[in-house]
């Protein structure tokens, strides 16, 4: 260049420190660039022989990185106090709760998978705070599973809380609720899970016709009789059963010997006795001839 002597490509037609063409000519790129004579740019795009652009590009990339570079020597730091280890603050998860509370996110997410396998509300550790969705999103995302089973859990806290509206099924280990169209009052439930049917007010069994405290009663006196009546009853029940078996045995016999004596009797009939040719009576010969007349007066 005739002007700065900077050593330029074949290919640029103005000076890429100061401008000046060719020719000389110092036209506009001159007057705008003239105030950058002095500055870092100018000089970095000296020592580098690269254009005033490309200089700027790399200054600010500079001064972006030296800025992370003191954002972190210069970022304060806590103590999470579940593994006691230092984080700068951007590391650290703040709670929503009174106290923004810290903790380190290995440490709350861990936490906060506990909580979720045993079917609980995840809170805060130094205090009764429960995560709320926004806080959970942050954790997890929006798309997660730790997200889903959060959900859950607090429909079924929500549930929980308003019991003459939802019921519980009373099936051990069956989690579903059953919405009640009648709070309040005596209404049969059916469980969509395990097809359980029962009372929305006392969850037992349900007994139709019945109220609540007849049904009580009931079931009450059942056990008793399980727990002291039963044994009485069976010992009873086997006495009877004994007792009509052996009656039963005694007119078997009976209707046996009656069937033999009679069997004794039609064989007797069938050796001794002929019958009538015309009417086809019985009858038998006591004495006299073989000759035999079938009559009204016959017998």
């Amino acid at each position: 260049c005739s002007l700065c002597t900077m050593v330029n490509r074949a290919d640029l037609d103005r000076c890429s420190m100061c401008g000046t063409g060719r020719d000389g000519s110092p036209g506009e790129a001159v007057t705008a660039r003239t105030p950058e004579f002095t500055s870092e740019a100018y000089t970095l795009a000296a020592d580098k022989n690269i254009t005033l652009e490309e200089a700027r590009r790399l200054i600010h990339e500079r001064e972006e990185e030296d800025a992370r570079v003191a954002a972190a020597l210069f970022e304060p730091k806590f103590d999470c106090v579940i593994c006691c280890d230092e984080f700068p603050v951007s590391d650290m998860f703040t709670m929503d709760c009174e106290q923004s509370h810290r903790y380190c996110y290995d440490c709350v997410k861990r936490g906060v998978g506990l909580s979720l396998s045993e079917k609980k509300m995840p809170t805060c550790q130094m205090c009764n705070h429960e995560f709320s969705q926004r806080e959970m999103k942050q954790l997890f995302g929006e798309h997660s599973a730790e997200f889903s089973t959060y959900l859950d859990i607090e429909l079924l806290n929500t549930m929980a809380s308003n019991p003459d509206m939802y019921v519980p099924c009373p099936r051990p280990n069956c989690p579903t609720y059953v919405v009640v169209r009648d709070p309040g009052n005596m209404e049969k439930c059916v469980c969509p899970t395990c097809s359980m049917v029962f009372c929305s007010k006392c969850k037992e069994p349900y007994h139709y016709d019945t109220t609540c405290g007849e049904a009580a009663q009931t079931k009450d006196r059942w056990f008793e009789w399980v727990a002291t009546g039963k044994a009485a009853y069976l010992t009873e029940s086997k006495e009877k059963q004994a007792i009509a078996s052996k009656k039963f045995d005694q007119a078997v016999k009976e209707a046996m010997e009656r069937f033999e004596a009679m069997q004794q009797d039609e064989d007797w009939k069938e050796t001794n006795c002929r019958c009538c040719p015309h009417c086809g009576k019985v009858v038998y010969r006591v004495d006299g001839c073989d000759s035999m007349t079938c009559g009204r007066d016959a017998e």
